[in-house]
This record gives C-alpha cells, sequence and structure tokens, in this order.
C-alpha cells in the first residue's frame, strides 16, 4: 500500500491531467485496494499497474480489465519490468474472466516506444483519448 500511495503521488503531476495526488492517498488506496474489482500488480521499487475489471456497458455478459495506471521506475524502464507486470495483469485479468484488456500510456512519455511495445504483445489501437479542462 505505502509503495502504491508513492507511485500515485509521482505520477499525478506527469500524467497530463493537471491534477495532484490527494493528501489523504494513503487512505484512498486502501480503499481502492479493498474493492474486488481492482487489480494491483507490483514489485516494489520497480514498477506498478493498477487496473479495474467491469462489464462492457453494451454486453455486460463480458468483462474487460482496463489498465488505471501503468509506472515503472525511471531506472527500470529500458528492462522488462513493464512487459512483466503487463503479463501478470494480462493473467490476473483472465482469471477474473475478462476477454479483454484496455491498455493507455502518456503523450507526455515514451508514446513511439510504448505503442511499439504494446502491438508487439498483440494489442491494436481501437480509440484515442483526449482530455479538455472545464
Amino acid at each position: 500500500m505505502d509503495y502504491l500511495s508513492e507511485v500515485i503521488t509521482k505520477f499525478a503531476p506527469i500524467n497530463g491531467f493537471g491534477v495532484e495526488a490527494s493528501e489523504n492517498i494513503e487512505e484512498i488506496v486502501k480503499n481502492l485496494l479493498e474493492n474486488e474489482n481492482i487489480i494491483c500488480i507490483k514489485q516494489d521499487g520497480k514498477g506498478v499497474i493498477l487496473g479495474l475489471v467491469y462489464p462492457l456497458y453494451y454486453n455486460p455478459s463480458v468483462l474487460v480489465a482496463q489498465e488505471l495506471g501503468w509506472w515503472v521506475e525511471p531506472e527500470y524502464r529500458n528492462t522488462t519490468i513493464g512487459i512483466k507486470l503487463l503479463k501478470e495483469f494480462e493473467k490476473e485479468a483472465k482469471k477474473r474472466g475478462a476477454k479483454k484488456v484496455i491498455m493507455f500510456y502518456l503523450e507526455a512519455q515514451t508514446p513511439d516506444k510504448i505503442d511499439s511495445m504494446l502491438k508487439r504483445l498483440d494489442y491494436r489501437h481501437v480509440e484515442y483519448n483526449m482530455v479538455k479542462d472545464l
């Protein structure tokens, strides 16, 4: 829980949303991890994937696992840690009945590199996400 709180605090200011992590991030993380629909795959000090399993709104018989945050510590970004985390996330998602996995990556990070890696792992583009401040 401590490592996940630390990662979220580091991730929040660089994710492009312009929103800092809440002051009570430890409590938020505790509540998240108590949710049976949350998947948290981590290697303390190296990285983490946090995700959610949910039914598709237009066909609730199909479960989807969606990444909420994927963090690899800077010193491990040119290693296989990210792929290992992703493979474990996929395994856990499948174990929970998910038929699809949705992964995001930040425009502010190395998008070409991550895009290439995900394509090698059989991911395909289906949507582009954009954000607007209100």
